[in-house]
């Protein structure tokens, strides 16, 4: 079975769980081994051999007034400078990869919900 697939299975799974006991559910991020067959699911992309930049590596813009394509997103910067640029155009708040938690996952589905029922 494909790796991203059972992935997917299991995340469904502990959502639909978790959904049971609480109106919060607890979202665990959790590390992806990469390898070699890992293809995106979206457009078929094979992970591994991508060479833009990794997660690790950007800078992230959340809250910001801006929508991503389906709501709420983590805008992406290479370049802390332009990450500050548009903050200042759009604000929100800028984030590296390891200060991402489920704290800030929580704080993007609420500007999400916010944005869908104007609350």
């Amino acid at each position: 079975m494909n790796p991203l697939r059972r992935l997917r299975g299991l995340t469904l799974s502990a959502v639909v769980v978790l959904s049971a006991c609480s109106t919060e559910p607890e979202l665990a991020i959790l590390p992806l081994d990469v390898t070699a067959d890992l293809a995106c699911a979206l457009d078929g992309m094979l992970i591994a051999q991508h060479d833009g930049p990794k997660a690790q590596e950007l800078h992230f813009v959340v809250g910001s007034s801006r929508m991503g394509a389906m709501g709420p997103t983590l805008a992406p910067f290479r370049q802390a400078s332009a990450a500050a640029e548009f903050v200042e155009l759009h604000g929100g708040t800028v984030y590296r990869f390891d200060e991402i938690d489920t704290a800030l996952s929580k704080q993007i589905r609420r500007q999400g919900i916010e944005h869908l029922t104007g609350h």
